[in-house]
């Protein structure tokens, strides 16, 4: 009896060791939880703090944080951005990380969007926008990523007046550029856009066709943090010796193809210092109209002759141009063409 005895107490405790065992793991996981929860709660104020002191707001309205078991979720009713004179309005917002993974973040906003700096008005609305950093860190990150489908965006306050752009699906990735010191602050960045539509270019280009881009860059002396002000950025960037390379560069609107690569640069008269090879099928008249010195601002551009929608086939030799000291130079010959300051 005394073996049997001892047998069926074994026995109980097989049969319920694991259900012990998973109740354990269960309060410890729900500690921890919490425990990370009120750490994020200090970094997060911490963090606005700081912010706050450089002179940005960020205002999360109704902040609350979510997630439990597996994720920790703050959610915005609304999130504001003040700096100065440039503001920055969100519709709900949430920043989502794993318990498992906190250097993987991941953020989803429904729109409308509000910009503004004073200067230069944005206004943007979506079916989804989602940005993605993986590998943050204090110093950096790794990749940033960000994507939307079914957007538009309006932009008021440029030189060329108000224009408006919508696109069934955009996809903007962005990681420091491999083997280069990180005190150059240099970036390699892919774009893709699908479905573009824009009125004025439909006009000029005499088609309904949508715009395809497909591109590749990498940004060096990347000012950070940015100033208050964009043209004061842009001023930032060309002081340090900025350049944006352009490894590939492919538009293409029905039978109209343009693609290029090269290097940009602002030299110190603010004049734009490049040099690109350009390819295109059916751009022909816009390109003689730049070597022309010719007005290709938006709004008073004649429009092409239409063209087919298999004409982009036939794609010309890459010709070079340059942009140096003001002037225009097309396969080595210069042209009556002048560039003026940006800024």
């Amino acid at each position: 009896m005394h073996n049997n005895d001892k047998q069926r107490k074994r026995g109980r405790f097989w049969l319920y060791a694991p259900m012990v065992l998973v109740a354990v793991i269960a309060a410890t996981w729900s500690f921890a939880w919490f425990f990370v929860r009120d750490k994020a709660v200090e970094i997060i104020d911490a963090q606005l703090a700081r912010e706050a002191a450089r002179g940005r707001v960020w205002t999360c309205a109704d902040r609350n944080i979510a997630g439990f078991p597996f994720r920790l979720v703050v959610s915005c009713s609304s999130l504001v951005l003040q700096q100065g004179r440039v503001s920055l309005t969100l519709g709900p917002t949430q920043l989502i990380g794993q318990i498992y993974n906190p250097r993987h973040v991941i953020v989803e906003a429904v729109g409308p969007l509000h910009f503004n700096n004073g200067v230069v008005t944005i206004g943007g609305s979506w079916t989804k926008l989602e940005a993605s950093i993986s590998g943050v860190r204090r110093d950096g990150f790794d990749r940033a990523s960000l994507v939307t489908t079914q957007s538009s965006f309006t932009v008021d306050g440029l030189p060329a007046g108000a224009f408006e752009i919508a696109m069934q699906s955009s996809d903007l990735q962005i990681r420091p550029t491999p083997d280069v010191p990180q005190s150059d602050r240099s970036f390699d960045i892919a774009l893709a856009i699908q479905g573009g539509k824009q009125a004025e270019l439909d006009q000029w280009t005499s088609d309904q066709e949508p715009l395809q881009i497909d591109g590749a860059f990498t940004l060096s002396k990347v000012p950070f943090p940015p100033a208050h002000h964009p043209l004061l950025t842009l001023e930032n960037w060309r002081e340090a010796g900025g350049m944006l390379t352009i490894a590939k560069f492919d538009m293409r609107k029905g039978g109209r193809l343009l693609t290029l690569n090269g290097a940009f640069k602002i030299d110190d008269a603010h004049r734009p210092e490049t040099t690109l090879k350009i390819a295109q099928a059916n751009f022909s008249e816009l390109l003689l109209r730049a070597a022309s010195g010719g007005d290709l601002r938006a709004k008073v551009l004649k429009p092409l002759s239409p063209v087919p929608p298999d004409a982009a086939k036939g794609v010309t030799v890459p010709m070079p141009i340059k942009i140096l000291d003001g002037e225009v130079r097309v396969a080595g010959f210069k042209t009556p063409a002048r560039v003026l300051p940006l800024y």
